[in-house]
């Protein structure tokens, strides 16, 4: 995998940014999957992925993947950039994108998303996030697609953002019961308009 490039825009903390969770509601036998994006400030780019652990029979590409991950291992994080509808596009089916398939082609397709408008856009901090998540190796509860989601949304600016603890251990839970300013639950298969999105109170 290529390595992360550092926007060159800057961080511009005071700069309003988005985002966005994006779930896999049939993933781990229906105990949900995470994956996250955010926008580049002051641009229309973004950066977006998830951590999708590995198979346990590697050339499987089934659903059953490691539980447990040593740190510096492969543990299944791809990371794209571009835009919005490629952005879209690409968790519609990540394994269609060639990218993503050199990476984690058992990647499954995501079918729910919310997003949320953000005070600030710190797309460097929040690129470090996802350049550490890649090596932080994988387990699963905690170590895991939520635990990285929240690392990186929390670094990059979103605000509540729960803590994935007993329940909210628990993607699907812990994506429905996310509350203003993420917007609603969103179907991603009918994502041509952009999502309803509220300024964050900081």
């Amino acid at each position: 995998m290529p390595p992360l490039v550092l926007p060159a825009i800057g961080d511009h903390g005071r700069s309003p940014g988005e985002a966005w969770v994006f779930a896999r509601t049939t993933g781990a036998s229906g105990l949900g999957h995470t994956g996250w994006a955010f926008k580049m400030p002051e641009d229309d780019t973004y950066m977006f992925g998830a951590t999708e652990s590995v198979p346990i029979v590697r050339g499987d590409n089934g659903s059953r993947g490691k539980a447990l991950i040593l740190k510096g291992r492969e543990n299944g994080t791809w990371v794209l950039t571009g835009t919005r509808d490629q952005m879209l596009r690409t968790f519609q089916n990540p394994a269609a994108n060639p990218d993503v398939a050199a990476t984690a082609p058992w990647a499954k397709p995501y079918d729910k998303f919310r997003c949320q408008t953000t005070g600030v856009a710190r797309a460097v901090a929040a690129t470090i996030a996802v350049a550490t998540s890649r090596n932080a190796g994988y387990l699963l509860v905690f170590n895991n697609c939520l635990g990285n989601t929240i690392k990186i949304l929390r670094v990059y600016g979103a605000v509540r953002l729960p803590a994935a603890t007993y329940l909210r251990a628990l993607p699907n839970y812990w994506f429905n019961s996310l509350t203003e300013p993420w917007g609603p639950v969103r179907d991603i298969g009918l994502a041509d308009d952009r999502p309803p999105a509220f300024p964050n109170s900081i």
